[in-house]
């Protein structure tokens, strides 16, 4: 079970975790097993019988067995150390021999929050964040109890603020976001200046008299270039033995009874791998044609581009009534909304602006919650350029 302590002091703050993981470990201790078996045959080919075409698959087989092994070190003998003092946030993580440490400076930490939360397989999982003044922030894995890293979250910034007081710093409150509700920023509002997102998939662009938003997949090409070697050089060598299995190749050495099902039981995870290779290399590639979405205000007006393999298509948006921004639910989004944990990747959210009758001017929708509020933050920082 994933575990961590804290200790506290009156200048010191250390909080301790293991990596340890009875599943993680369980499930490492038998795939490396596996793993290590097909390594010692591939090795045997090469080195005894003498066949060089074993040693295309040997290495890479390799490589993965010195990756598992590190995971399951790690599993074993990971321990990250946590240390906020008068000086800074440190971090250090060690596994056995190994020692990495990354410092913060006091002075630059804001504060200490819950990351996004992610569900996998039914699962809430978190992160430790530390905000800084700028938008770059450390993020850090912790044990899966969300309520465990909120309490610790509390703790750190309690103590951060004493610390903050301690040196003069200017103590800047955290941010509190209802869950699920509606959140309200009226017209002047004071912004929270908060640091975009991990998970945003939108960048902002200020101009001498305008400002404005645009979205694109990030990174589609270059993820398509790694991924599509790498899925043919997997795909190629698991289709080798798989030819070879069922007599298409190497018909004078085929295996029989038992050990034709022992083949074909061992070859299953691989042909999974492959073939989930493969759906990733069709997302990245029609990525690279899905819609391409900007923003600009400027002049009490929002105007919206949006373009999709071919002419682009604008629209105009009257903002002079403008009073209010609303980040809420989309109306036709509300039920899978009840079904999402707060501050997922979902799109469900929707950044509304409002006039005084409370009618809605526009809406920028397919948004995270998340990302919606980092935009009204931005737009109440440059909200002198609409009006």
């Amino acid at each position: 079970m994933q575990t961590f302590k804290i200790e506290k002091t009156d200048t010191q703050c250390v909080v301790t975790w293991y990596y340890f993981s009875g599943c993680i470990l369980l499930f490492m201790l038998v795939w490396l097993g596996g793993w290590t078996v097909g390594c010692g045959l591939l090795t045997h080919l090469v080195v005894v019988e003498q066949e060089l075409w074993a040693l295309l698959f040997a290495l890479p087989f390799w490589f993965f067995w010195f990756g598992g092994f590190a995971m399951l070190a790690n599993t074993l003998f990971g321990k990250m150390r946590f240390v906020l003092d008068e000086t800074g946030f440190e971090s250090t993580w060690t596994c056995l021999f190994v020692k990495r440490t990354k410092r913060i400076d006091l002075a630059s930490i804001h504060w200490f929050e819950r990351f996004e939360t992610d569900t996998e397989g039914g699962e809430v999982t978190g992160q430790l964040r530390v905000v800084c003044q700028t938008k770059n922030a450390e993020y850090y894995c912790l044990p899966k109890n969300v309520k465990d890293i909120e309490a610790l979250c509390e703790q750190l910034n309690a103590f951060l603020q004493t610390l903050h007081r301690s040196a003069g710093i200017p103590v800047v409150d955290v941010p509190r976001v209802p869950a699920k509700l509606d959140v309200v920023f009226k017209l002047r509002s004071a912004p929270q200046y908060l640091p975009i997102p991990l998970s945003c998939r939108w960048n902002v662009e200020t101009g001498f008299n305008d400002f404005g938003f645009w979205f694109k997949e990030k990174g589609a090409i270059i993820i398509l270039f790694v991924l599509l070697p790498f899925a043919t050089f997997w795909n190629g060598i698991v289709s080798v033995f798989v030819l070879a299995l069922f007599r298409v190749l190497f018909l004078e050495e085929q295996p029989k009874g038992w050990d034709w099902w022992l083949v074909f039981l061992f070859l299953i995870p691989f042909i999974i791998i492959g073939l989930c290779l493969i759906v990733a290399v069709l997302n990245c590639f029609l990525n690279l044609f899905r819609v391409q979405k900007r923003w600009t205000f400027s002049y009490g007006s929002a105007t919206s581009y949006t373009a999709r393999l071919g002419p682009t298509r604008v629209e105009h948006f009257d903002l002079a009534g403008w009073k209010s921004l609303v980040v809420r639910v989309s109306a036709d989004k509300k039920d899978e909304a009840a079904m999402e944990p707060d501050d997922t990747y979902s799109t469900c959210w929707q950044l509304a602006f409002l006039n005084t009758a409370g009618e809605l001017l526009l809406a920028i929708e397919n948004l995270s919650k998340s990302e919606a509020l980092w935009m009204a933050d931005v737009i109440l920082r440059e909200q002198r350029m609409i009006q």
